[in-house]
C-alpha cells in the first residue's frame, strides 16, 4: 500500500499557493488550469494568491493569538473528537469479534474485506454532494446514522442477542460505516483545511493530526476495557450519545464553509 501512494504522489501536483509563494506563477497558473475546468478563468484566482504572498506576514505568536486562529483550533479539534470517539477505531478493530459473536460464520478476513469495501463505496456519494449539501449537513447526516446504529448496537447487545438476530448486528455495522464514510470520515479533515489562515495552516495542520491519532489511539485502548467494565451495551450507548452530539456541536459551532473565500471563512470565525 505504501508503494501504490508512493507511485500515485508522483502524479500529484504542488499546491498553487506553494508554488507562488516559491516564485513559481507561470507553474502555479498550469496547476490552476488542470485543477479547474478547460474553459475556466483562473486571472482572479491568480491574483488573490499574488494578493496574498504579498501581504505583510504575522509573526507565530501574533498568528496564534488570532481569534480565528484559535476558533479554528477549537473546532478541528472537536470535530476530530467526535470523528474518533464515536467508535471509528473501536468498530473497525474490533468487526471480527462482533461479527462472531453474531454467529454470522464469515471468516475473520471477509469481515474486514467487507467492512472495507461498504467504507470505499460509501466515500463516493461524499465527494459527489459534499459542494451540493454543504459539509454541515453531511456531518450531521453522518451524526445521526452513527448515532441510530450504535444506539441499535446497544439494543443488540442488551438483549437481542438470545433472540437469533445477528443480522441486526451486522446491518448496524455496515450501515455506521456508510454513516463515517459519507460524514466524520472525510468531512472534518476538509473543514480543517478551510479554516486556517494560509500562515498557520500547516503548524496547525500538523496539531489537529496529532490529536486525532492520538484520540484514536485512546479509543482502541479504552475500547476492551469498556467494554469490560460496563459491557458491551453501555459502550455503544455511550457511542450513540456521543454521536447525537456531534450534531448539536456542528449546527451551534461549526461554519459552513462550502463556497466561501479564505476571507469570507475568517470572518465568520470572527463571528461576523
Amino acid at each position: 500500500m505504501s508503494i501504490v501512494i508512493f507511485v500515485l504522489l508522483i502524479w500529484v501536483p504542488e499546491s498553487p499557493v506553494y508554488l507562488v509563494q516559491k516564485r513559481r506563477p507561470d507553474k502555479a497558473q498550469s496547476v490552476l488550469r488542470r485543477l479547474r475546468a478547460a474553459d475556466a478563468d483562473i486571472s482572479a484566482d491568480m491574483a488573490i494568491l499574488i494578493a496574498d504572498t504579498q501581504k505583510k506576514k504575522a509573526t507565530c505568536g501574533q498568528a496564534f493569538s488570532r481569534k480565528t486562529t484559535i476558533r479554528g483550533i477549537f473546532i478541528s479539534v472537536t470535530l476530530m473528537v467526535f470523528q474518533e470517539f464515536t467508535g471509528i477505531c473501536a468498530i473497525t478493530f474490533y468487526v471480527a469479534s462482533i461479527f462472531e459473536e453474531a454467529g454470522t460464520g464469515i471468516p475473520t478476513g471477509v469481515c474486514t474485506i467487507i467492512i472495507g469495501a461498504v467504507s470505499v463505496i460509501s466515500t463516493i456519494p461524499a465527494t459527489m454532494y459534499i459542494d451540493r449539501l454543504g459539509r454541515k449537513m453531511l456531518l450531521i447526516f453522518s451524526g445521526v446514522l452513527m448515532g441510530i446504529t450504535t444506539l441499535v448496537l446497544g439494543f443488540y447487545y442488551m438483549g437481542m442477542k438470545d433472540l437469533n438476530v445477528g443480522w441486526v448486528a451486522v446491518t448496524s455495522v455496515c450501515v455506521y460505516e456508510i454513516g463515517y464514510s459519507v460524514g466524520y470520515g472525510p468531512v472534518p479533515w476538509l473543514v480543517m483545511a478551510e479554516l486556517f489562515a494560509e500562515d498557520v495552516k500547516p503548524i496547525c495542520g500538523a496539531i489537529v493530526a496529532t490529536c486525532t491519532w492520538l484520540f484514536a489511539f485512546a479509543v482502541t485502548k479504552l475500547f476492551p476495557v469498556c467494554v469490560l467494565e460496563f459491557g458491551s451495551a453501555i459502550t455503544f450507548w455511550g457511542f450513540a450519545v456521543i454521536s447525537f452530539s456531534s450534531c448539536i456541536f456542528v449546527i451551534f459551532c461549526v461554519p459552513e464553509t462550502k463556497g466561501k473565500s479564505l476571507d469570507e471563512i475568517q470572518q465568520l470565525l470572527k463571528g461576523k
